[in-house]
């Protein structure tokens, strides 16, 4: 696949111009903070959330060979767990609240998975690198929505942890999260459905098959440039939290330390004979290298933590993430040649 730099600078340019629309819109409206907060985890948590979950997984082609998904999957757990221990070890000396000690743990820990990385992965590679976006989309989807949804509930101020159903309610939590229900669904329909994609699900209904298939595609890059959008939106600092929180440890953290782990992954399984090509290695790198995941205001809305540390988080690192994007791109590009 041959590169033209001038096509991937303007594909660049127009994912930093959809943010930046996102970024502009919440600057100047006049509504009230907390309500496009409230819309935008709305947004994200009933309707963006699910379409992508269940698309990615319906979409994704199993007949791939098994071991290179099995590798991405669990590239994407190295990714997360490196993130989320070396971060979690460093909090362990600090005097710092548990909801704060939580939110930092997910911001630095959990990366954006699908918002940012699926346009870039479109952009700069194309369709063929989505599949090995979605199973490492798929894997984070897992781990964030269990392991990640625990260590919210259980630094969260909503649950009180003397309570006898306080385990039962996580798990309750946990399994109803709309994220998570949407992946235990789309994983049944895939196990029992067996469809080839979300198309072949709708045969049934009595419109042309061309036009539901041009509506899927219509909602899919919809759903994608809103994604783009609502990292924007996102984009919000508090001046007053940057003083208390460990942005520069989550940072290197966040787009090195894990980045060169997962990297330093796919050379172990390349030296142990996995056919690991740009096809496979760039899109689950950019996913690497992504700020904080969009979701974690999200949990932080709906589990009671800090939202404005995980919105802080989120613009500066994701805002990093960007800055570094072509440079990382260039030698992705160098290190992987076909």
């Amino acid at each position: 696949m041959n590169f033209d730099i001038w096509s991937l600078m303007i594909n660049v340019g127009i994912i930093y111009f959809s943010v930046g629309i996102g970024f502009f819109i919440r600057k100047v409206s006049s509504t009230n903070k907390k309500v496009i907060q409230k819309l935008f985890t709305t947004l994200l948590l009933y309707f963006i959330f699910p379409f992508l979950i269940i698309t990615s997984i319906l979409n994704a082609q199993f007949s791939t060979d098994l071991v290179e998904i099995i590798f991405v999957i669990i590239f994407s757990f190295v990714v997360m767990l490196s993130g989320v221990v070396i971060i979690w070890l460093y909090l362990r000396s600090k005097d710092i609240k548990s909801d704060q000690r939580a939110t930092t743990i997910l911001c630095t820990g959990f990366p954006n998975s699908i918002f940012l990385p699926f346009p870039i992965i479109i952009l700069i590679i194309g369709e063929p690198g989505i599949i090995y976006a979605t199973f490492f989309a798929i894997g984070f989807t897992m781990i964030y929505n269990t392991l990640g949804a625990w260590i919210a509930i259980k630094n969260s101020k909503k649950f009180d942890k003397k309570d006898q159903k306080y385990i039962s309610n996580m798990v309750k939590k946990i399994l109803f999260f709309p994220p998570t229900f949407f992946l235990l669904i789309g994983m049944l329909i895939k196990l029992v459905f067996k469809p080839k994609n979300t198309l072949s699900l709708l045969t049934w209904i009595p419109i042309d098959l061309f036009l539901i298939s041009e509506i899927i595609t219509f909602l899919s890059n919809l759903s994608l440039l809103l994604a783009l959008i609502v990292v924007g939106l996102t984009f919000e600092m508090s001046f007053d939290s940057l003083k208390n929180i460990n942005l520069l440890e989550s940072s290197i953290v966040r787009l090195l330390i894990a980045p060169t782990i997962g990297l330093l992954t796919i050379f172990v399984g390349i030296y142990f004979g996995l056919s690991i090509t740009r096809i496979i290695a760039i899109p689950i790198m950019i996913q690497a290298i992504s700020g904080p995941a969009v979701a974690n205001i999200a949990f932080a809305d709906a589990f009671g933590l800090k939202t404005e540390i995980a919105s802080t988080y989120i613009t500066v690192i994701t805002a990093l993430s960007l800055i570094i994007l072509v440079p990382v791109l260039s030698v992705l590009l160098i290190l992987f040649p076909v």
